[in-house]
Parts: structure tokens; C-alpha cells; sequence
């Protein structure tokens, strides 16, 4: 399936959000301490998440409506990727990875790094499938959450910028 990948529009980050949050009950929750599941659920951070991210977040959407977003931090990394469950094996990762690596050659970057649980092995099988490969393992504090988890760092070589 094809989808659409463009910026996201401010007056759509309440959908966007909702697609944070199921993505995070889906793929996320079950990994982390049932404390930390139990506050992020009750504090519901993604409407404020997603507004934060503004400008760097690109959207795919199916029909117009949002089903997957990512961001980089235009050094490099992607910082954030998420898919509707029910969107899921579609490709809407994929494309999404696709359309932030272009974003980050564009900078000049000659590779893109990203941050994965290590126990989210649905995750680390799609980077590696679009050829990430893993740089560095260990606890790292997420931001996010505000807990050490233990991550992969993963990195894909990236060919030269095109030329506009």
C-alpha cells in the first residue's frame, strides 16, 4: 500500500496524538515497569508531545487522516516513530523511515541513527530490514519516561544528497 507522506498540519496534532498513544499501548507499554505504564496512561502526554515536535513531525496519512508520524532532530537521528497498530506490516513504517532519511541527507548527514528498545523486536526487525545495523547496546535514560532502559543504537550509511 502507498501512503502519503507530508508534514503535519497544527490543526490535525489531536489525531496525530491519538496515533502516538496507540502506538505506544500497543509497542511500548508492555516493555516498560508497570509504574511507568501506569503514569504515562494517566498523564497522557502525547497531546503535548506532538505539539512539541510541531514542524519536525511528518505524517502519513491514508485518505487524509493520519495513520503513522515520525521526526528527526535534523542532526541525524530520528527521534520518533509511530504506526496505528491496525496500520502495522502495511508499510507505513517503511515509507515513513524513507521520507525522514531523505529529510536527513538533505542536511548533508551521510547516515541516520535512531534509538530502540531492545526488547521491541518488531521494531528492530523493520530498521533492520531497511538497513540499520545496530551501533551500540545498553541502559539509557529515556527523556520520555524518565526511567534507564536498555536500548540499541542503530545507524544506516546514507548515499549523497541529491541536488536540487
Amino acid at each position: 500500500m502507498i501512503h502519503h507522506i507530508r508534514a503535519a498540519h497544527p490543526d490535525e496534532l489531536d489525531r496525530v496524538a491519538a496515533v502516538m498513544r496507540a502506538s505506544w499501548d500497543h509497542g511500548i507499554a508492555p516493555l516498560v515497569p508497570g509504574l511507568v505504564r501506569r503514569r504515562v496512561i494517566a498523564e497522557q502526554p502525547f497531546d503535548a508531545f506532538a505539539r512539541t515536535l510541531g514542524r519536525r513531525l511528518m505524517v502519513a496519512d491514508v485518505g487524509g487522516l493520519p495513520v503513522g508520524a515520525g521526526a528527526d532532530d535534523q542532526e541525524g537521528h530520528i527521534t520518533d516513530l509511530w504506526v496505528a497498530p491496525e496500520h502495522q506490516g502495511h508499510g507505513v513504517g517503511s515509507a515513513l523511515l524513507a521520507a525522514l532519511e531523505a529529510r536527513i541527507a538533505q542536511t548533508g548527514s551521510r547516515a541516520a541513527r535512531l534509538e530502540v528498545l531492545t526488547a521491541n523486536v518488531r521494531a528492530l526487525a523493520l530498521y533492520r530490514y531497511r538497513g540499520y545495523r545496530p551501533e551500540w547496546q545498553g541502559l539509557k535514560l529515556d527523556r520520555g519516561i524518565g526511567i534507564a532502559l536498555h536500548k540499541t543504537g542503530m545507524v544506516k550509511r546514507l548515499g549523497p544528497a541529491t541536488p536540487r
